[in-house]
């Protein structure tokens, strides 16, 4: 009797300590999900500024029928460097936009933006939109002139100004499949 006891408490002990270690790698999976899926939609542009100005970035979500609206809109204030710096834009968790446009300054200042690259990062999937890539992945409005897609002339056309890039079918339906 004594040593079915002791057989029993054994096999109890061992078992338990199983248990707890497949709870632990359960709980490191569910943190590396956690990691790997914040469903965070960004959008890096790496760029250069002479001036302070205001950059936008305007999503439309649901219908793709619907235009740009202030509701669904995000700004960063950015100081004007003469090198090149990120700025980037953070969707709300859970939002995969259907398109999205980048407007390039309000300040109806007439000078040249640089773009040296556009980063879109959603969970772990990464585009990296070059000068090479970027006529096909984004067009431009007659506000912004260019002829090599690394730098920009924003301009007032009858005292309107509204510089922007807004990304292209293809681009939508790359982050649809790919990210």
């Amino acid at each position: 009797m004594r040593n079915i006891f002791l057989i029993a408490c054994v096999f109890l002990l061992f078992s338990c300590e199983g248990k707890n270690e497949k709870n632990k790698i359960s709980e490191k999976k569910t943190s590396i999900n956690k990691i790997e899926k914040d469903n965070i939609f960004s959008v890096d542009l790496n760029v250069k500024i002479l001036e302070d100005d205001r950059l936008q970035l305007f999503f439309i979500e649901d219908d793709p029928e619907s235009g740009f609206s202030a509701d669904k809109r995000m700004y960063i204030d950015i100081k004007g460097k003469d090198e090149f710096q990120v700025v980037s834009f953070k969707l709300p968790s859970g939002v995969l936009p259907y398109r999205f446009r980048v407007d390039l300054g309000e300040n109806k200042i007439e000078s040249d933006i640089q773009i040296k690259s556009i980063v879109i990062k959603f969970n772990q999937g990464v585009m990296d939109i070059d000068s090479a890539t970027f006529p096909r992945l984004f067009s431009s409005n007659i506000y912004l002139n260019t002829t090599d897609y690394k730098t920009f002339s924003r301009k007032i056309i009858d005292t309107q100004y509204d510089p922007y890039i807004v990304s292209t079918p293809l681009l939508d339906k790359k982050i649809e499949i790919d990210l």
